[in-house]
């Protein structure tokens, strides 16, 4: 609030310590409400000296847009008691060993944290589901929060930003939250939190995975396909796509459609599939999709790597 003029305000605008007396008023302009008396509540109203002293402020504040960084805006508390583990459906982190946690709460199911624990959660972006959605970046959850009673989710308290658009294509950034007894980083699995590190290392990443649509109508199409990154500054090859359709109702594979790539550097290349179902499942359809390389390409990793397999979009029929 600013406000100058008045006898309260004598030695300038902005000096709420000379204040003698505070108005409040309706603007009947701004609302529509009856005119009359009106009677408003306050706790802790006062002031307090300006932490900066007598230096001038910016003429203009610019706070950077840093997606799940800043501005605040783009977390929020959780006030109930919460239970912090990865999820089940991403495979670049594997589950909290609670023999390494170092917490008397930890339990097989991940970490225990009390309410008071002060612990952020942040602001849900969209994930690599579906296809041709055109995304600025990837939002991977790596750790949610659950109600411990409920097991309703919370929120995420930590992820993965993968950028594919500019200015931060190329730009893998790992975020975590706070809580009063230290980083949850620091005190879950080290081998988990080790893994993570040398993911952001390694340069391919599966953008986006799933089908075009999340709804179609009798006898039309699904186009399902996927999108895979290379960051590095060399070629990759031996990059496996999968795209799998599972019955909702009966979680029986409905179809599979299986592709490689060789993925040149700093470009991106993508799978496109066609899909014609002569039955449709009652309860539709899940499309998971999964990307990894082959032992075959030494050079990278010589070992069969999960890139980032996930549960994907569900997809029915329009009735």
């Amino acid at each position: 609030m600013a406000a100058t003029g008045g006898p309260g305000w004598s030695r300038g605008p902005g000096q709420p310590g000379a204040v003698a007396r505070f108005t409040l008023g309706l603007a009947l302009t701004h609302t529509s409400v009856e005119p009359g008396a009106q009677e408003y509540w306050f706790a802790e109203l006062g002031t307090a000296p300006n932490p900066f002293g007598d230096a001038a402020p910016p003429a203009e504040l610019v706070v950077p847009r840093l997606e799940s960084l800043a501005p605040g805006y783009v977390c929020y508390p959780l006030d109930r008691a919460v239970t912090v583990r990865p999820p089940r459906w991403q495979a670049l982190l594997q589950a909290v060993d609670p023999a390494s946690a170092g917490l008397d709460t930890a339990s097989s199911e991940g970490l225990a944290l009390a309410p008071d624990s002060r612990l952020l959660a942040l602001h849900p972006r969209p994930r690599g589901v579906g296809f041709n959605q055109d995304r600025a970046f990837r939002w991977q959850p790596l750790l949610v929060a659950r109600d411990t009673e409920t097991q309703d989710y919370r929120g995420a308290v930590a992820t993965m930003i993968a950028h594919v658009h500019s200015p931060y294509r190329g730009g893998v950034w790992a975020l975590f939250t706070q809580t009063i007894r230290g980083s949850i980083a620091s005190r879950s699995s080290p081998a988990g939190w080790k893994e993570v590190a040398r993911r952001l290392r390694r340069p391919v990443y599966l953008q986006e995975g799933g089908s075009e649509f999340f709804t179609v109508f009798p006898g039309q199409a699904v186009t399902l396909g996927a999108r895979v990154v290379n960051f590095g500054e060399n070629a990759v090859t031996n990059v496996q796509v999968l795209l799998s359709v599972i019955d909702q109702r009966h979680g029986k594979l409905a179809h599979r459609y299986r592709q490689t790539l060789r993925i040149a550097a700093g470009d991106t290349e993508t799978v496109t599939h066609i899909w014609a179902p002569t039955t449709w499942p009652d309860q539709g359809c899940v499309v998971a999709r999964s990307c990894w390389r082959r032992p075959g390409d030494r050079r990278a990793v010589p070992r069969t790597e999960p890139l980032g397999a996930q549960g994907g979009p569900r997809v029915s029929r329009h009735p």
